[in-house]
């Protein structure tokens, strides 16, 4: 049935290097970057499943990265292996 209910939805999306380099701008190092070739949240229109908690944009041929995580620390800070 027809909702009464209308939803505005605002995006903007952020490029790699304006993540990384402000993150490096503001003088922390990076340990670790992974780039990731599905997103764990189905939130586009026209995404399918591909696993659990998997999910790629349309009918992706070839990997294509959705999702990225970074791993960065203040300079003197102990590393990651060093924190395990």
């Amino acid at each position: 049935p027809e909702s009464p209910l209308k939803i505005r939805e605002f995006t903007w999306s952020h490029s790699l290097e304006e993540v990384l380099q402000s993150l490096l701008e503001a003088g922390l190092v990076l340990e670790r970057f992974q780039e990731f070739p599905f997103s764990p949240y189905n939130c586009f229109s026209g995404m399918r499943r591909v696993g659990d908690d998997q999910y790629v944009y349309g009918d992706v041929i070839y990997p294509l990265p959705h999702v990225f995580s970074v791993f960065m620390r203040k300079p003197g800070a102990m590393s990651e292996p060093e924190m395990r």
